[in-house]
């Protein structure tokens, strides 16, 4: 073979190597057949619902120790915060298709009439509003010295 051919030859082969691969790639791309992933908030030692809009085959916690499912049907998963954290909850079909995966994270129960402040990288302070934010309890006085605000340092 001449030098020509050979060169025609090695890229017709680059060619169809190159093309060839790209298509084959197109088919295994990993796109995702659920979108927008979604977070849902727990309170720990509470109970949140999540509801699929198909049935789920298999249904996993990432970190059983931050939470904890139970499947009431094949569309409904019950997650009880069990400790402070971050996990998430995989919910896949019949045919290996992901239906959803939600990041769970598992916080302290709010006061809904107690706030905190935080004041600088060390220090917060937290107030009882009732039905305004003060940092002493009316009940106690500021007489007294008591107070309902708490600083916190490390």
């Amino acid at each position: 073979m001449n030098t020509n051919a050979t060169r025609i030859f090695s890229f017709l082969t680059f060619l169809v190597a190159f093309f060839g691969t790209s298509w084959n790639l197109s088919g295994l791309l990993l796109n995702p057949s659920y979108a927008n992933d979604s977070s849902i908030v727990v309170v720990l030692d509470k109970v949140e619902v999540v509801n699929t809009d198909r049935e789920a085959s298999v249904v996993q916690i990432g970190n059983p120790e931050i939470a904890d499912i139970n499947v009431a049907s094949a569309t409904t998963i019950l997650v009880l915060g069990i400790s402070l954290g971050e996990t998430n909850l995989l919910l896949i079909d019949d045919k290996g298709k992901i239906i959803q995966d939600l990041n769970v994270v598992v916080v302290r129960e709010v006061d809904q009439n107690q706030i905190t402040v935080h004041q600088g990288p060390s220090t917060t302070r937290s107030l009882r509003c009732d039905p305004t934010c003060t940092e002493g309890d009316p009940s106690v006085g500021p007489e007294s010295g008591a107070s309902n605000a708490t600083t916190t340092s490390p």
